[in-house]
């Protein structure tokens, strides 16, 4: 939002959507019901949920209270506490996403040993 301090403590819901919308990062199986659905993540999807769970130790005010990696995007509910401990000055939510980004695409890259692709 415009004008927004993302520096402010609460609870920020986030999406974050692979390029291209290309499903890689995982698949959802669904069972009799709704409620029997299961994702099953990808390699990618592993890289994914591993970095989004190391910004809680990356930086001690964040953590991710809630996260589902679906096949083309996640959704994550992070909650950026009043806590002043950490970097100096202190990184804003959009400074945090794009290093989560950053990190995320370099080591998916890896793993497909190729250089520069945007994820």
């Amino acid at each position: 939002m415009q004008g927004y301090d993302y520096l402010q403590a609460g609870y920020y819901y986030v999406t974050i959507c692979i390029q291209d919308k290309l499903p890689i990062l995982s698949k959802i199986q669904v069972g009799r019901g709704f409620d029997t659905a299961v994702v099953e993540l990808s390699e990618k999807g592993r890289i994914i949920e591993k970095q989004l769970l190391a910004l809680q130790e990356r930086y001690e005010f964040a953590r991710i209270d809630k996260y589902i990696i679906m096949p083309t995007h996640i959704h994550a509910i992070i909650v950026l506490s009043e806590d002043a401990a950490g970097a100096s000055p202190r990184p804003t939510l959009t400074e945090i996403i794009c290093t989560f980004k950053s990190l995320s695409t370099r080591l998916c890259n890896m793993l497909d040993n190729v250089q520069g692709r945007k994820i």
